[in-house]
C-alpha cells in the first residue's frame, strides 16, 4: 500500500514539469571565444544545436533553444484546480554565428518568462513573476 502511495506521489510530482531543447549555462557561453572557437569546438562544449542554417557565402548560424513549462500547484487541487490553475514557462535561446573561416563571429542570448492562468486566473500570474532563464 505504501509503495502505491509513493509511486502516485512521484507520478504527480513528475507530471508538473516538462522541458525540451538544450539548456545552455552562462559558464558554457564563457568558454566560447569570438575569433577563435570553431563550430566543432562549440558543439563539443554546448552539444548539438537545436537548429542550424548556412548561407551560400559560407556563413553558418546555429541556435540552442530551451523551453521549460511548470504546472502551478493549484492545478492539483480537486475542484479548485480547473478554475484557478495555470502554468509558468521559461524560454532561453543562444545563437552563434560563424564566418566562412569556420570561427565564431558573435553570439547572442535571449530569454523570456511568462505565466498563464486558467479560467478565473486567466491573464493573472497570481502574484508570481517567473525567474529569467540562467543563460
Amino acid at each position: 500500500m505504501m509503495s502505491r502511495i509513493s509511486a502516485t506521489l512521484v507520478a504527480l510530482l513528475l507530471s508538473g514539469c516538462v522541458a525540451a531543447g538544450v539548456k545552455i549555462s552562462q559558464d558554457q557561453i564563457q568558454q566560447l571565444k569570438v575569433g577563435e572557437t570553431t563550430y566543432d569546438q562549440a558543439v563539443s562544449i554546448l552539444g548539438q544545436p537545436t537548429s542550424s542554417s548556412a548561407t551560400s557565402s559560407g556563413y553558418r548560424s546555429v541556435s540552442y533553444t530551451y523551453v521549460e513549462v511548470t504546472s502551478r500547484p493549484e492545478n492539483f487541487i480537486p475542484i479548485v484546480g480547473p478554475l484557478v490553475g495555470g502554468h509558468d514557462s521559461k524560454t532561453g535561446i543562444v545563437m552563434l554565428n560563424f564566418g566562412p573561416d569556420g570561427k565564431l563571429k558573435n553570439w547572442t542570448t535571449s530569454g523570456s518568462a511568462m505565466g498563464t492562468g486558467k479560467n478565473i486566473s486567466s491573464g493573472n500570474t497570481s502574484g508570481r513573476v517567473p525567474q529569467q532563464p540562467s543563460n
